[in-house]
C-alpha cells in the first residue's frame, strides 16, 4: 500500500506531522485531514513491509522517527501525555477531558486520564507535580450545574449554530455534557420552574424526545462538518471518519455527494457556504433531509 507513496512524500507527511505535534509517535489509526492513512503508512516501515534503503533510514533517524511504539493503555511516554493535556487545557481552559476525547493525532486522551485517575497507569511524583500545576482532575466527578448556567450555555450554542437542536452526547469546551443536561431536561429526569421553563421556550427550546435511533439531521450534520473545517481547515473527509461520538459522518457526507441522501436547496446552499466538496457530476435536489 505504501510503495505508492514515494519516500520523499512519506519523510515530508512525517516532517509536518513533528511540526504539529512535537513528536514522530504516529499511532496505527492515524488519518491526515487529507484522507491519507499516515498510520498505516508508517506501521509498513516499522514492520519492514516498505523497504527502505540504508540513507532513507538515516534520514528518518536524524527526524526522530520512532521504529517501535506499543499502542496499548498507559504505553505512550507520559511526557507527551502531559504535553497533549497541556495543548488541551490552552484551546479549552479546563483540564476536565471527556473519556472518549481523542486528539487529532490519534491519542486517546480521555481513556490516558482515566487510567492516570484510577491507579492503572503508575506516575512518578514528579509526574504527578505536573499535572497538578495543570489542574488536572483527580476525581471523575460530573460538575454540578445551575439551570442558569444550562440556560446560558443553550443560547451560547444556539447562537453558535442557529437552533437548539443539542445532539445527546454533545459536550460544551469545557467539558460540560450540555446533550446529556437537555435530555435529562426533556425526559423530566431534571425539573425546571415554571420562569425556567418560559426561558426556554422563548430560546425555542426542542422538547421532542428523539428515538434514540433516529439519523442524524441536517442541523446536527452541517454542526459536524463546521467543527470538522476548524480543526482541519478543509472538508475533505475520508469516507471511514467518524466523530467522536460515533457518528460516521465520512459515510453521510459520502451519501449527501451521491444524492443518497436529499437536501433542499437552501440546505445544498448553506454546505456551499461551508466550502463543501461536491463530485463533478451533479446531482439533482430532492426533499429535504430531516
Amino acid at each position: 500500500m505504501s510503495q505508492k507513496y514515494s519516500f520523499e512524500q512519506i519523510y515530508a507527511w512525517l516532517k509536518e506531522y513533528k511540526e504539529q505535534y512535537g513528536n514522530l509517535l504516529v499511532t496505527a489509526r492515524y488519518v491526515r485531514p487529507d484522507g491519507i492513512k499516515l498510520g498505516h503508512i508508517v506501521n509498513w516501515i516499522r514492520s519492514g513491509s516498505r523497504k527502505l534503503s540504508v540513507e532513507e533510514k538515516e534520514k528518518l533517524n536524524e527526524l526522530g522517527f520512532v521504529w517501535k511504539i506499543t499502542e496499548k493503555k498507559g504505553m505512550i511516554p507520559m511526557q507527551v501525555i502531559i504535553r497533549e493535556f497541556k495543548r488541551y487545557k490552552e484551546e479549552y481552559n479546563t483540564c476536565s477531558i471527556p473519556l472518549r476525547y481523542v486528539t487529532p493525532n490519534g491519542i486517546k486522551l480521555g481513556y490516558e486520564a482515566s487510567y492516570i485517575r484510577y491507579g492503572r497507569r503508575k506516575i512518578t511524583p514528579e509526574e504527578r507535580k505536573k499535572l497538578d500545576d495543570l489542574g488536572f482532575i483527580w476525581r471523575a466527578e460530573e460538575k454540578i450545574v445551575t439551570m442558569d448556567e444550562v440556560i446560558d450555555m443553550i443560547k451560547k450554542y444556539k447562537e453558535e449554530y442557529g437552533n437548539c437542536l443539542i445532539p445527546s452526547q454533545y459536550v460544551t469546551p469545557e467539558g460540560i455534557k450540555l446533550g446529556g443536561i437537555v435530555s435529562n431536561i426533556k425526559i423530566g429526569t431534571r425539573k425546571v420552574s415554571d420562569e425556567e421553563r418560559k426561558k426556554l421556550d422563548e430560546l425555542g427550546f426542542d422538547w421532542f424526545v428523539q428515538k434514540r435511533n433516529k439519523r442524524t439531521n441536517f442541523n446536527e450534520v452541517y454542526m459536524y462538518l463546521k467543527e470538522y473545517k476548524e480543526k482541519f481547515g478543509n472538508l475533505r473527509i475520508p469516507k471511514d471518519y467518524i466523530t467522536e461520538d460515533n457518528i460516521k459522518l465520512g459515510l453521510i457526507v459520502k451519501n449527501i455527494r451521491y444524492g443518497k441522501r436529499f437536501i433542499s436547496s437552501k440546505q445544498r446552499q448553506k454546505l456551499d457556504e461551508l466550502g463543501f466538496i461536491w463530485p463533478k457530476k451533479q446531482y439533482n435536489i430532492g426533499e429535504k433531509l430531516s
